[in-house]
């Protein structure tokens, strides 16, 4: 599946040349806007005990979608991109996904307002539409699978197996101790394995606490590191954690009134021993 490149692109002319360049880069254009935000989340909205604001749908919504790049059009206000452009910079969960700005060189005061938002470009207008294809190759952002196979074909660390252990005895906290130690001792692209790990061991922790709005934002969080890996990893079933967490979170009483945070069984982390090659 071909990774997606979102874009903040109102003008239509300028946004079928900026789909045809993404296409030609190899990637999936995603048009995002105000009244498409509106269409496609006002009835999760109508169905939550506390509606999220469009902000909120936007972020949640590139945290699962995860794209490559983010291309924002800084040249009309109807993007509301100052507002967004602020969320997707400081969110723990989208905050690792490049940003190219673009808009008028005229307009200097929208393009000093962009760059002190953090995104990686802000350019004018003119060179986008010249080198847009060499700024996607620059900085789209694609994790190699092959890492994540060499990362995950390893024995699991010793006190990864103690934070998985706690974990499957409802110790969250202790759980997500020790597998942050294990994350920080690891030098290969296997540490995402244990970040996702002790992001799912937090997340249940506030759960637990009833802070649920709390433990959406840490399963947001964790997409970005639970969702390139292979289906097992190290002898952990991450397709198995992945069908857990997606059910645990539609529970949530945050996600779902109807239920109101009934069912809420932790499953535990399958683990059956590191096996080469698998």
């Amino acid at each position: 599946m071909k990774k997606a490149i979102v874009l903040f692109v109102p003008d239509l002319i300028f946004l079928t040349f900026l789909e045809n360049a993404v296409r030609r880069s190899g990637f999936e254009p995603v048009e995002v806007s105000v009244t498409w935000l509106k269409s496609n989340f006002k009835q999760e909205a109508e169905a939550s005990s506390n509606a999220f604001s469009l902000s909120d749908h936007l972020v949640d919504y590139l945290s699962q979608l995860q794209p490559a790049l983010v291309i924002v059009d800084i040249g009309d206000s109807t993007t509301r991109w100052r507002e967004w452009l602020s969320i997707i910079k400081t969110d723990p969960s989208t905050r690792r996904i490049p940003v190219i700005c673009f808009g008028p060189h005229v307009n200097a005061e929208a393009l000093q307002t962009a760059s002190n938002l953090g995104p990686e470009v802000v350019t004018g207008r003119s060179n986008i539409h010249e080198n847009i294809e060499t700024l996607i190759i620059i900085w789209a952002l694609v994790k190699n699978p092959a890492d994540y196979v060499e990362g995950c074909n390893q024995e699991l660390a010793k006190v990864a197996q103690e934070g998985i252990q706690a974990f499957n005895q409802g110790r969250f906290f202790e759980a997500h101790e020790l597998l942050e130690h294990a994350w920080n001792n690891e030098p290969t692209p296997g540490q995402d394995l244990y970040r996702a790990l002790l992001q799912t061991a937090v997340a249940y922790y506030q759960i637990e606490r009833s802070n649920y709005r709390g433990a959406i934002k840490i399963f947001r969080r964790l997409r970005q590191w639970i969702n390139p890996l292979p289906d097992v990893c190290r002898g952990v079933n991450i397709k198995k954690l992945k069908e857990d967490v997606e059910k645990i979170e539609a529970l949530l009483p945050e996600r779902n009134t109807a239920r109101g945070g009934e069912g809420l069984i932790f499953q535990p982390i399958e683990y059956h021993g590191f096996k080469e090659g698998e």
